[in-house]
């Protein structure tokens, strides 16, 4: 996310904000010269910084995510503008519901709730984590393991966790599903 603003009368001071919501970087600009350098995964953050030369001004930017999304900037204590980022992710929006996603669900539920369980959650994820953490433990151990007991610890752990995380998507989805239909009804 990208934004810029124009803070000063006599002095025109130029700020640039980049945030990347994924890696978490945060970089503060003004007049192009980087004032401000972070790596932050917290869900609110307050960042604070002087600019200007003749005329100082102290800048406050507030970007939050929970409970909900909002990013304001403060000018020498006054709001000085109301949304900074138009689309910032907010951790209640995440799992909302669209058409799209909609048809997809019910795509699901007409296949059933044991095609679900059992093919898509217990042998697709189930067996990519098998996969994924037998390699990460055979090759990422720094003694040597027995190949057969690492591999047969993960087919089973790693099914039984994908049935159980499915049993919780099922109830989950079904439960947004039906909310969603209900508001189009209304």
């Amino acid at each position: 996310m990208k934004a810029q603003f124009t803070v000063g009368d006599t002095e025109k001071i130029i700020i640039d904000v980049y945030c990347a919501v994924w890696s978490g970087l945060q970089i503060y600009k003004t007049n192009g010269e980087v004032v401000h350098r972070l790596r932050s995964f917290r869900p609110n953050d307050v960042i604070e910084f002087s600019v200007g030369e003749r005329e100082t001004h102290k800048i406050r930017i507030v970007l939050k995510s929970i409970p909900k999304a909002s990013s304001e900037v403060y000018v020498d204590g006054e709001l000085y503008i109301e949304t900074l980022f138009k689309d910032i992710p907010s951790w209640n929006t995440v799992g909302t519901w669209d058409a799209k996603k909609a048809r997809k669900w019910k795509n699901t539920l007409k296949k059933g709730k044991w095609h679900y369980l059992l093919i898509r959650s217990s042998l697709y994820w189930g067996g990519a984590m098998v996969i994924g953490m037998s390699v990460l433990n055979i090759y990422g151990s720094p003694v040597p393991v027995d190949v057969a007991r690492v591999v047969s610890i993960n087919l089973v752990i790693w099914p039984l966790f994908g049935f159980f995380l499915g049993m919780f998507e099922w109830r989950s989805n079904n439960k947004k599903y039906y909310q969603y239909q209900s508001k189009l009804s209304e």
